[in-house]
């Protein structure tokens, strides 16, 4: 999975998003183009496999994984 990330003060974080409804998400893409779609080519991303991104969300405490989700 196309994780939307940034570098962290030790490592990679993964980048969770708060959306309009207050649900906390981890957005992940099943490609590099879609999320650039969505996000823009700026976007930082790590690739990651789709357990791990779980893993991290529930570590996160976030509401859901949305898989390639619109967030504009």
């Amino acid at each position: 999975m196309i994780v939307p990330a940034y570098a962290g003060a030790d490592d990679t974080v993964l980048q969770v998003r708060q959306l309009p409804d207050g649900t906390r998400t981890l957005a992940v893409f099943s490609s590099v183009a879609r999320m650039v779609d969505e996000l823009g080519p700026e976007q930082a991303w790590v690739c990651v496999p789709l357990g791990a991104a779980t893993a991290a969300a529930q570590r996160a405490m976030v509401d859901r994984v949305s898989l390639d989700p619109v967030l504009r």
